[in-house]
């Protein structure tokens, strides 16, 4: 799918999930083998439920065919990011500030790339992690990745 489309989606996915008291954290457009997929991501503080999933699916899936060209067919899939997704921007490390963090290096720092603790600050593009040693910063720039820690 090109970007202009993409970015139509988005533009849309947005406003539905709003509009039904959620929050877009992503979409894309993948193909797997002969199938292509179009996902769209969904937040709402407290978690996101299947009635969350079908209310999005049914207003996108009407306003999509009508507004916006997919060419070919697609499976159109709405959930939750879960729990230890990637950070994306800068509202997830607002949101997810004072919680147990995984954070990856593309470079090794004092010979380590994975690093982990609570997230204690995120400012300027640099992200600041509590570890059993001290504090410690990151530029978001040198990170691979980011996310949660489920811990029981």
């Amino acid at each position: 799918m090109a970007g202009k489309n993409i970015s139509a989606v988005e533009v849309l996915a947005d406003s539905v999930a709003k509009a039904n008291g959620l929050e877009l954290t992503g979409v894309e457009f993948v193909k797997e083998g002969t199938e292509k997929f179009l996902r769209i991501f969904i937040y709402k503080s407290g978690g996101v439920g299947i009635d969350d999933c079908v209310a999005v699916h049914k207003e996108l899936d009407k306003q999509i065919d009508e507004l916006i060209d997919i060419p070919g067919p697609y499976t159109m899939e709405v959930s939750s990011p879960g729990y230890e997704r990637a950070f994306k921007n800068t509202a997830d490390y607002k949101r997810f500030m004072g919680e147990e963090i995984e954070l990856k290096l593309y470079k090794p720092l004092n010979d380590k790339k994975k690093f982990t603790g609570r997230l204690t600050g995120f400012e300027n593009g640099v992200i600041s992690i509590e570890t059993e040693g001290g504090t410690m910063k990151f530029k978001e720039e040198e990170t691979a990745k980011v996310n949660r820690i489920f811990k029981i």
